[in-house]
């Protein structure tokens, strides 16, 4: 791979995850819930999912879901079905927030969100769009040289995806983080979660009914 053909990579990963999408979303209402340190495992769980989906699209299972409508449907319903759950918990949680805003407290969320699970939230957030898949299976032989070893160019633009993929969720963490500071004094913190939450089940819809 040469260095032109890495830096336009490179292009494409940051342009691709600073995108706001259902991972950003969540890391962002982590990030204003239980601050960037424990989002950083969200955006973990995020990560290890997208480098799950980079290396099924490498040994083919893209192909497969382009070639299986019905297949591709299933996967697309259930991930449908995940984000719209995730979405109506947020939104529910955000009673919670409302009343941290209003008591000074810590909210109960946040007691019960643990590393663990936000590490599966993330996780299974990041793998709910069987659509990334078809992504990557189109993305990646665009910049790998045929002629060249596969795994080390594989590896290359993984690892660089990857980067790019934490850097742009731990920065939405923080900017949540911080907007939340700034809804708390005009007791405003319960409407982020909300707008979060709509987000999550507004592309749970898209997901559903977009072939």
């Amino acid at each position: 791979m040469t260095v032109h053909a890495w830096l336009l990579f490179l292009a494409t990963a940051l342009v691709s995850t600073l995108m706001p999408g259902p991972s950003s979303a969540l890391c962002l209402a982590h990030g204003a819930a239980h601050g960037p340190r424990r989002a950083f495992y969200t955006a973990l769980g995020v990560n290890v999912a997208v480098l799950c989906l980079m290396a099924l699209s490498a040994v083919g299972v893209g192909a497969i879901l382009s070639a299986s409508s019905a297949t591709f449907q299933v996967l697309k319903t259930v991930g449908a079905l995940f984000l719209g759950g995730v979405g109506i918990a947020m939104w529910r949680s955000s009673g919670a927030a409302d009343a941290t805003v209003q008591d000074d407290a810590p909210a109960v969320e946040a007691h019960r969100a643990t590393r663990g699970r936000l590490f599966l939230m993330g996780l299974f957030t990041g793998a709910a769009n069987p659509k990334a898949l078809l992504f990557f299976f189109a993305l990646f032989p665009q910049f790998i040289r045929p002629e060249a070893p596969r795994l080390g160019q594989f590896a290359l633009l993984a690892v660089t995806w990857m980067v790019c993929e934490m850097g742009a969720l731990l920065a939405y963490a923080v900017g949540g983080q911080r907007l939340s500071g700034w809804l708390r004094q005009r007791r405003a913190v319960p409407w982020l979660h909300r707008v979060c939450a709509l987000l999550l089940i507004a592309v749970a819809i898209w997901l559903g009914l977009v072939s």
